[in-house]
């Protein structure tokens, strides 16, 4: 089967463009859960996507059971899927086997990325490989509804946090007075007006870095002062 979008449901990438997200929550086998966000209006259309592949995926599970086996096959939304194949890649090179270098051509090809190699649908990102986030929520729910995953770890609900205490807090940093604004001053060595932190020396910054490119060389003959 040619992978075609299907019509009458929407694709986990026009659902991701309308805000549907879903995720998979993964802490060890038992942990598997599927969180899906959506809007309400677009939660029926969610439903009716995950609803074929997961009767799909059960249909298949239940064959392979029913014949005294184990499904440990992948279960799949469309069987024997076909996806369009992406350029072949050629290499031709020196191979050696048995002691003799000689000359080998060799050919790979991948399916074309983008489409999800369960349904066959568009990926939510563009050149993605594997299967697509609606696949893969309808694979753990058929597998649980089969009885081969575990029920799901409860969702934690993270504890509430009241609104008035860091109300109060606020309340209680806006009445800190603000700093008084830095007056200007003006150097006495240079006269440059200068309106940053005064500190305890004589000059302003300029003229601490200027005092500190000179060297006294009194002592080797030179003059008393000698600039760098």
């Amino acid at each position: 089967m040619v992978a075609v979008a299907r019509a009458s449901f929407p694709t986990a990438a026009s659902l991701a463009e309308d805000g549907v997200r879903i995720e998979l929550v993964t802490a060890g086998l038992a942990a598997t859960r599927v969180d899906v966000t959506a809007p309400p209006t677009l939660a029926p259309v969610v439903r009716a996507a995950l609803h074929w592949r997961i009767e799909a995926m059960r249909a298949q599970v239940r064959a392979a059971l029913g014949l005294g086996g184990v499904a440990t096959r992948t279960p799949v939304a469309v069987p024997d899927l076909r996806l369009p194949m992406a350029p072949a890649v050629r290499w031709r090179g020196l191979a050696e086997a048995y002691g003799r270098t000689f000359w080998q051509e060799r050919t790979a090809q991948r399916p074309e990325g983008g489409w999800c190699s369960s349904c066959g649908e568009a990926h939510a990102t563009r050149g993605e490989t594997g299967d697509c986030a609606l696949c893969n929520a309808a694979r753990v729910a058929a597998l649980r509804a089969e009885g081969l995953l575990p029920a799901a770890t409860p969702v934690a609900v993270p504890p509430v946090v009241h609104v008035v205490p860091w109300q109060q807090a606020a309340a209680g940093m806006a009445a800190v007075e603000a700093p008084p604004a830095r007056l200007p001053w003006t150097c006495g060595v240079c006269g440059f007006e200068n309106r940053g932190r005064r500190r305890d020396v004589e000059g302003c910054g300029a003229c601490t870095v200027r005092e500190d490119a000179t060297m006294d060389m009194s002592r080797l003959g030179g003059s008393n002062r000698d600039a760098l």
